[in-house]
């Protein structure tokens, strides 16, 4: 894949990995470290992959139907936090309790 640079990783049992600094997979597996080279020019990130990588709470919420943490969510689909305006509105309110996260 054009772009895409790759790290080799020496096993044990005297293979090689090639690594795709990308998207993560594990691109191919050789004796001779010489052999990675025309995987590595084949190699297309698959788009899951990136997914999980750019957008890992996506990933979760379609693959396993787990519902991320905050954290990992999209800043436009977090619920229960108030904006910046909002906050300073409620702020000097007595009964306002901030949110424990």
């Amino acid at each position: 894949m054009a772009g895409a640079t790759f790290s080799h990783r020496h096993n044990l049992d005297g293979t090689h990995d090639s690594i795709c600094r990308r998207c993560f997979a594990t691109v191919a597996t050789e004796h001779d470290q010489d052999d990675l080279l025309a995987q590595e020019a084949e190699h297309i990130c698959r788009e899951e992959d990136l997914q999980r990588i750019e957008q890992p709470g996506k990933w979760l919420e379609t693959n396993f139907g787990i519902r991320p943490p905050l954290s990992l969510r999209p800043a436009e689909s977090r619920t229960g936090i108030a904006s910046h305006s909002d906050a300073n509105s409620t702020a000097t309110s007595p009964s306002h309790k901030p949110e424990k996260l």
